[in-house]
């Protein structure tokens, strides 16, 4: 997979768990301690994720983790 399919899946499932979570970026920001404007990055698909970031997100917006890797 390539580098932007797998930023570019990861943005659509970060955005759809927020929204469906009725979160704010500014609620997600509290909760996971990531600013909100690299939260924006990340929902655009605009940033490498260090794997704790990735970690809290998977966590707080109850992401599983086996939709990124599947193509």
């Amino acid at each position: 997979m390539k580098r932007e399919h797998f930023l570019k899946k990861i943005a659509l499932s970060v955005k759809k768990g927020r929204v469906k979570k009725g979160l704010t970026l500014f609620d997600l920001e509290v909760m996971t301690d990531i600013s909100k404007r690299q939260l924006i990055r990340i929902e655009q698909g605009k940033t490498n994720l260090a794997a704790y970031t990735l970690h809290k997100l998977i966590i707080s917006l109850e992401i599983d983790i086996k939709e990124l890797f599947e193509d």
